[in-house]
């Protein structure tokens, strides 16, 4: 009889306390790979119920965090991206955690055409990245082509250009000339010179970027 007492006392702890927490773990994988495919919506709902399944003290927070605030991005639903990423930062336990929350506020910014706060975020997350992943990393290329991109909305030209040879080395030396990094990196110079007025430097990036 004890033995019956144990087992039933054990089916209980899995049905009340295993369960969701495997639920909430598959839903975050099936809103991963959502998220991966484009279909952010999709990816949304699955991850409402994932964040929802997680106790106040979840060691996973940020890390749900984080792809909430990707995904609203996606969806260009702004103010939510920076609510998330907000939420990042209030709970951040390391410098990755904290460059991917600066680096959403400043897309969410750029994307609500708030340009000079975008710049200070990309900027933030870009002297965190240089600090802990060197200056060669493929994630310091990315922070430099979103600091080209703000300036290019901001119709600074030349910074933006200064921005995005800056990524495009990075990502040669690191990525390789066949990258689609590279290919978008190329696309962004020949836009910004043809911006500038210089048509045909800006068409010989162009024609690189779709070589």
């Amino acid at each position: 009889m004890q033995r019956l007492s144990q087992i039933i006392a054990l089916l209980c702890l899995c049905l009340c306390g295993c369960g969701p927490a495997n639920s909430g773990a598959s839903l975050y994988n099936e809103a991963e790979a959502l998220y991966e495919e484009g279909k952010y919506r999709e990816a949304k709902e699955k991850m409402i119920l994932a964040y929802a399944d997680l106790g106040s003290s979840d060691k996973d927070r940020v890390l749900h965090l984080r792809l909430l605030s990707g995904i609203s991005l996606g969806l260009q639903e702004n103010d939510k991206a920076i609510e998330y990423a907000n939420e990042i930062l209030a709970h951040a336990g390391n410098d990755d955690d904290r460059g991917v929350a600066y680096n959403n506020l400043g897309s969410a910014y750029d994307n609500k055409g708030e340009y000079d706060r975008a710049i200070g975020y990309y900027e933030k997350a870009l002297a965190i990245q240089l600090k802990s992943l060197g200056p060669e990393h493929p994630s310091v290329g990315l922070s430099y082509n979103n600091l080209g991109s703000a300036y290019y909305n901001k119709g600074e030209y030349d910074r933006a250009i200064g921005y995005y040879e800056k990524a495009l080395a990075i990502q040669l030396k690191s990525l390789g000339p066949e990258h689609p990094d590279v290919g978008l990196s190329y696309n962004n110079l020949g836009l910004a010179y043809a911006q500038k007025g210089d048509k045909v430097k800006g068409m010989g990036y162009l024609l690189k970027a779709k070589a």
